[in-house]
């Protein structure tokens, strides 16, 4: 057939559905057309990483003293050797190994407060930030200089609750900091940032001088931050077939119950005949600062456009439990661990056939991840993530299963594991580069909705949403970008991806779709709303075959917040 010769009905989406299903093929193995509930749930779930939140709490930890200012020319005192008191976090010998050039020499009172200077130093490298050493009033006898060390131990922790949340919540938080430790700054750091992750509540510390001498007492005051607070969107993210233009809407309720937990509820609609409504809640559980959550949703969708006359429609019903706890917390550093159990029942009819599809998922997923800062070029934050999924998928009847026995063989268990690493680098002036790239490995063929997609606003933004979808893949960002004043910013991109359809063909025909696409975008965030928009070509030499095919192709989020 010639470039401009009409397509045969056979050729349109419709009619590869109509063959799809008149075969009693799943729905999406002729060429992945006919979205299903599976495929829908996996376009709601998607979402791009996004730069940690700054820390909920101000630390400000004390800078290195200056040595006293001594004059130079000063009585000079012959010193043979030193005699160190007051260390317990740094042995003996390491400290003496610091004041080894000094032994054997006359110096002045000026040169002796710069050598106790490395011994602050090296304190403060070690993480000590309230640790210094000095010269005791003295009588220098025999060469022998007496050194003090003090390193700043704990005294009180004095809380100040002026929240709603009950005392108890910030008990694990708070656990690390114990009276007559001596004060570092990474446990410092850590308890605070876990009292700031605390929903619902600001907070804020200062050091005063302690009891003792060389102690400091901590303290901590909590304040209400706002009960709730919402979002509304609105966005053209979603398939052309379960609605392209979708709004969406969220609601979080912090700490109403004063136990630190937050309540979330948020729906979303499209433009034909989608519906998903969640339920989420979560709490700190336990000495360790754990997090249990569940949550719940329903999905409902009615195929339009070119597949409205099939009468398709269908649901998915999910249930999750999850433990999530963090391994480390820093400014510079994050590791958190997390375990969950969902629950997937997935239907889907086809009206003009009276078939019904029936599916129920269970998986356990261990995911680790993380983030870090550095300064490498003009500083750069980094996320990554790590996830192992261990489910099995049952089909809700006979006759399914002996049709999955015959084609895809998806039934029973499976194993996934998906990896992504992005990386905000910061360049000279206003300019800035991001990039991604996530990935997904399957040990067999998959359910619609554990496959992975290319296209979409998410991915490869020159093709639609849920195109090249598979059981394993790769799927690539680069993006450069240039501040603007008033918080918007210009972006030039490309996206890249490939995927394998099926771990295991069954089919006829290829097995893998290369995707890349280039384009530009604005973006503005601040001020209680944001804005998204991309324009995308095609790069590759594929067109779309989820959607009509189209290039340039727009995508426009937006987002208000109260």
């Amino acid at each position: 057939m010639t470039e401009n010769a009409k397509p045969s009905f056979l050729s349109t989406p419709l009619g590869l559905a109509l063959g799809a299903v008149l075969a009693g093929l799943p729905a999406w193995a002729s060429g992945q057309l006919i979205p299903n509930a599976g495929k829908v749930l996996e376009s709601v779930e998607q979402q791009r990483l996004a730069p940690p939140a700054p820390p909920g709490i101000e630390l400000r930890l004390p800078d290195a003293p200056e040595p006293s200012a001594i004059e130079a020319a000063g009585p000079a005192i012959d010193v043979e050797d030193f005699a160190i008191a007051g260390n317990r976090a740094i042995a003996t010998p390491q400290l003496q190994a610091l004041l080894q050039p000094l032994r054997g020499r006359s110096l002045t009172m000026a040169q002796l407060e710069t050598a106790l200077a490395r011994i602050t130093a090296l304190y403060r490298s070690q993480g000590y930030p309230f640790a210094y050493a000095y010269l005791p009033e003295q009588t220098v006898e025999g060469g022998l200089v007496r050194v003090a060390v003090i390193e700043g131990h704990l005294g009180e922790v004095k809380l100040e609750n002026a929240s709603r949340q009950r005392p108890q919540v910030f008990a694990a938080p708070l656990s690390q900091l114990r009276s007559g430790d001596v004060l570092r700054a990474d446990t410092l750091e850590s308890s605070l940032l876990l009292l700031g992750d605390v929903n619902g509540v600001r907070a804020r510390a200062s050091l005063q001088p302690g009891a003792e001498t060389g102690s400091a007492d901590l303290v901590v005051k909590i304040e209400d931050q706002a009960l709730a607070s919402a979002s509304l969107g609105l966005d053209n993210f979603g398939n052309r077939y379960t609605g392209a233009n979708r709004a969406t809407a969220s609601l979080q309720l912090q700490g109403a119950l004063g136990m630190g937990e937050q309540i979330q509820l948020q729906t979303l609609l499209s433009d034909e005949h989608l519906r998903n409504y969640q339920l989420a809640y979560q709490m700190p559980l336990g000495p360790w600062n754990t997090r249990i959550g569940a949550s719940v949703s329903r999905l409902n969708y009615a195929l339009a456009q070119e597949f409205e006359v099939l009468g398709a429609y269908g649901s998915a019903d999910v249930a999750s439990v999850y433990l999530s706890q963090p391994l480390v917390r820093r400014r510079a550093m994050n590791l958190n661990l997390r375990l969950q159990y969902a629950q997937k029942r997935l239907n889907d009819h086809v009206g003009l056939f009276g078939s019904e599809d029936a599916r129920h998922s269970a998986v356990t997923t261990l995911s680790l991840d993380g983030n870090w800062q550095d300064r490498v070029g003009g500083g750069a934050v980094s996320q990554w993530s790590l996830a192992w999924l261990n489910g099995s998928l049952r089909l809700g009847s006979e006759a399914q299963e002996r049709r999955d026995a015959l084609t895809a063989r998806s039934g029973g268990r499976f194993q996934v594991l998906t990896a992504g690493l992005s990386r905000w680098q910061a360049l000279a002036g206003p300019w800035g580069l991001q990039g991604r790239v996530n990935g997904q490995w399957a040990n067999r063929n998959l359910d619609s909705s554990e496959k992975m997609s290319l296209g979409g606003g998410y991915g490869v933004r020159a093709y639609p949403q849920g195109e090249g979808s598979g059981d394993a893949g790769l799927l690539a960002t680069l993006e450069l970008r240039y501040a603007l004043p008033e918080a918007w910013q210009l972006s030039g991109f490309v996206d890249a991806g490939r995927v394998q359809l099926q771990r295991h063909p069954w089919i006829a025909g290829a097995n893998y779709r290369s995707l890349s696409g280039t384009g530009v975008g604005l973006q503005r965030n601040g001020d209680g709303w944001s804005l998204e928009t991309a324009l995308a070509w095609r790069t590759s030499g594929q067109k779309a075959i989820s959607a009509p095919d189209k290039s340039p192709r727009l995508w426009v989020r937006a987002q208000i917040y109260f």
